[in-house]
């Protein structure tokens, strides 16, 4: 599976340990406690729709200060993906804290871009922070399955279905275009969880 040093050179932005182990421990135990909805998706011109074929995942009501202090820290970062994606990015949105248990997934979507419904059209740079990591048998704290998994990376027709999955680590933050073409496929034990959230502009980014 390829590293996170791979995906750098496709052109995503990595940033390892963004959360350091005590903090990360603390946002997964809250997770882990929290209240829990159904996520939904955006369909039809219609958002909040709930089609667990396409998006089975748990979105953790954590506290208010827990999401601020999250959201402060991205922003801190904003400059740097400013930087790395040629773009001007106008703040981001509260992040979303997930769960994806056993037989949960995301098919593949696209979380922005042009073409994309009214409310999610201006997100430019979508973030996702992994807050553990995987395993090829079960293990305390890890899970199998549930790789975040891109699409259409490299230039050509060629590549277009070529899929690129990361191996995640515990800390570890990504950051990609927002049209890019992405999934997360199905968690085969444990449970993956993450935190994500995006960026808008009214620019596009570099491409």
């Amino acid at each position: 599976m390829p590293s996170p040093a791979f995906f750098r050179g496709l052109g995503l932005f990595v940033l390892s340990d963004f959360f350091d182990c005590a903090f990360r421990t603390e946002v997964r135990q809250e997770i882990l406690t929290a209240s829990e909805d159904k996520a939904t998706i955006v369909r039809d011109g219609k958002e909040g729709i709930l089609d667990e074929s396409s998006r089975r995942v748990l979105s953790a009501n954590v506290a208010k200060q827990t999401s601020r202090l999250v959201k402060d820290r991205l922003l801190a970062i904003k400059p740097a993906l400013e930087e790395h994606f040629s773009v001007t990015l106008n703040g981001c949105e509260a992040p979303c804290f997930l769960k994806y248990g056993e037989g949960a997934f995301y098919t593949p979507h696209r979380d922005g871009g042009p073409n994309s419904h009214e409310s999610t059209r201006k997100r430019c740079v979508s973030v996702v922070i992994f807050l553990n990591g995987r395993s090829s048998e079960p293990a305390l704290g890890c899970f199998g399955g549930g790789s975040l998994t891109f699409y259409g990376l490299m230039g050509g027709p060629e590549w277009e279905k070529c899929a690129f999955p990361l191996d995640p680590e515990p800390g570890l933050l990504v950051a990609f275009r927002s049209d890019i073409l992405h999934e997360v496929q199905p968690v085969t034990f444990g449970q993956r969880l993450s935190v994500v959230s995006w960026f808008f502009s009214e620019e596009a980014p570099n491409q």
